[in-house]
Formats: structure tokens, C-alpha cells, sequence
């Protein structure tokens, strides 16, 4: 009999499909481009709207620049986030290899328990630094996961906690470290189906790279999704700057509208105007009228600001 179904055969299937009658199974054998095919989430199954995943990337950057200069004093450290993606936990946990360091924890509000997953490799680096910097001997010593599980919840809550200050411009939160892991069959905090979102990141120190994941489950945000705003906090940066007493126009500008003359006159108070494009914190920053910076709208001791992001015109 012929593999190929005729015209009639095919919106006979489809029909049954969509009435829900269609057999579980097509064939006996599933083909081989379906055997190395990954489960992948289809459309309709994604949970985390695309604005909060936005807002968690928006967090994350932020995050990995915290880290990059508050970790260590005297050591370069740079972390970027490399990705975000919204999987099932089943695919994390089956991603994660075994040994490796998993902390539970929670960010309060949030609901339940967050995760932060490592390799020893990179706890041992980091725990190493921080002897380095404390004045200890310089050693490059490799942890041992079941003697030494004080150090790894010590080392993994120093970057637990720097989730406070980003997470801060959405939403104030509070970190709280429930227990280390090795083995992620004993994590039992999810269950399998849990849509999540897995954030990776790299760290280098020095001439070493390592990697670690945090995965939010979606179940944690459900209660806040699509309520959360991004509104920036600014660090003051001191400067000094001799201008001689000049004064000079400098206008914050969040964008274009173009209006005929009689809608113009229609104005009335109350009104909302729409820019038309999509909210993201940008600003144009124009000096005397010029376009010399972009800049990020935000909150400086509770007044408004705005942070220069990208220079423009290299003489002013």
C-alpha cells in the first residue's frame, strides 16, 4: 500500500483532528526525524507573556552588571546574560549534570522557590577568590560537595542576594537561601510539566570562564504577570564639571507626535496621546536642540531622571 494519502485522506484526518477523534497513533513506528526531534513548547502552550520575559531580561542585564562590579575588588569580573528561554522544568533538570551545585531559594514575594544551578568547578574558582581577597593563602582548591556544603550556600547566597538591587526597578523583593543540592533527582520543590524560565549566564575571572543557570518558574510570577513595570533606579555618580557659569538648554524627549491642526484644536485636558511606540524607558536626550545623547528615563532619590546611555556627537 502507497505511504502517501490522497487529497480526500488528508482533510478527512484534519477534520478528525480538529473534532478530536484523531487516533494517538499514526504509524507503529515513529519516524527517525521524529526520534531526534527536542520537545520544543508550541505556541500555544508558552505561559510567560512576551512583555514579562522582557522584564526579566531587562532584570537579568541588569543583574549581570551588578555583578560585574560588585563581586570583587581588585579582579575583573564580567558577566553577560546569554540567553533566556521559556522550557518545561523536565528539560532543565535533565540538562543539568550530575554532580552539581543547585541552590533552592525564594524571592519574597514571589511565590514558592526559585533555582540556581552551577558547577562545582566555578564554586570552587569563586570560593577561591574570596580567600585570595581576604587575605588568605593562594590556593586552587577544588570543593568537596558533601564537607564543604557551608561554603557552597555561602558562595551561591552572595550572588542569590545581588538578585535584590536589580529585581528592585519591578518589583522589591528579598532573597532567601533554603537548601544546596548535588543531585538534580532530589529536587522535588517542581513538578516536571512546570513552564519556567531558564536565564544563563557566563562569568569570567581573570583567564576563567564558568556558567551558571537561574530558573524562575512560571508559577512564581503568575500572580504578577503582566502587572510589572520596569522604572529604573540611577546610582549618583559624583562629577565635576567648570562650564563658567553657562547655561544651556537640555531637553528630555520620549518622542514624536504628529497631529493635523484640527485634532490639535480638540486638545482638551484629560486627553492621552499616543506616540506609537512601544514603552521602553527611551529617551532622546537634545542639547539645544541637538540630538547628542540617548538616555534611560528612571527615578533618582525619588525625583525624576534621566541616565546618558550612548553619546552621540563625541564633542559635547
Amino acid at each position: 500500500m502507497s505511504d502517501l494519502l490522497s487529497q480526500s485522506e488528508i482533510d478527512a484526518l484534519l477534520a478528525a483532528m480538529l473534532m478530536g477523534e484523531a487516533t494517538e497513533e499514526v504509524s507503529d513506528k515513529p519516524s527517525e526525524e521524529m526520534k531526534s526531534t527536542p520537545s520544543v513548547l508550541l505556541e500555544e502552550q508558552l505561559k510567560f507573556p512576551e512583555k514579562d520575559l522582557q522584564i526579566l531580561e531587562y532584570i537579568h542585564k541588569e543583574y549581570a552588571k551588578v555583578l560585574s562590579l560588585s563581586l570583587f575588588e581588585n579582579i575583573q569580573v564580567k558577566v553577560y546574560l546569554e540567553s533566556i528561554q521559556e522550557i518545561r522544568y523536565e528539560e532543565f533538570r535533565h540538562s543539568i549534570p550530575c554532580p552539581a551545585v543547585i541552590t533552592v531559594f525564594k524571592l519574597n514575594p514571589l511565590e514558592g522557590y526559585l533555582l540556581f544551578e552551577t558547577s562545582l568547578d566555578f564554586v570552587s574558582k569563586i570560593s577561591n577568590v574570596c580567600s585570595d581577597e581576604d587575605g588568605g593563602q593562594k590556593q586552587d582548591l577544588l570543593l568537596n560537595l558533601e564537607s564543604d556544603k557551608n561554603t557552597l550556600i555561602k558562595i551561591t547566597e552572595m550572588f542569590i542576594k545581588n538578585l535584590e538591587k536589580p529585581w528592585g526597578n519591578a518589583l522589591a523583593v528579598n532573597s532567601e537561601v533554603e537548601n544546596v543540592e548535588t543531585d538534580p533527582a532530589n529536587i522535588k520543590v517542581l513538578f516536571e510539566d512546570e513552564p519556567v524560565a531558564m536565564l544563563s549566564f557566563s562569568a569570567t575571572l581573570n583567564e576563567f570562564t564558568g556558567f551558571f543557570n537561574i530558573c524562575i518558574p512560571y508559577s512564581s510570577m503568575e500572580k504578577y504577570s503582566g502587572k510589572l513595570e520596569i522604572i529604573p533606579t540611577f546610582t549618583k555618580v559624583e562629577t565635576s564639571f567648570f562650564l563658567e557659569n553657562a547655561k544651556v538648554n537640555i531637553k528630555a524627549v520620549l518622542g514624536d507626535i504628529n497631529l493635523s491642526l484640527g485634532e490639535l484644536m480638540d486638545l482638551q485636558k484629560g486627553m492621552i496621546l499616543n506616540t506609537h511606540k512601544p514603552y521602553k524607558n527611551k529617551v532622546a536626550i537634545l542639547v539645544e536642540g541637538k540630538h547628542c545623547f540617548d538616555g534611560e528615563a528612571g527615578i533618582l532619590d525619588n525625583r525624576k531622571a534621566v541616565k546618558i546611555e550612548n553619546c552621540l556627537d563625541k564633542d559635547v
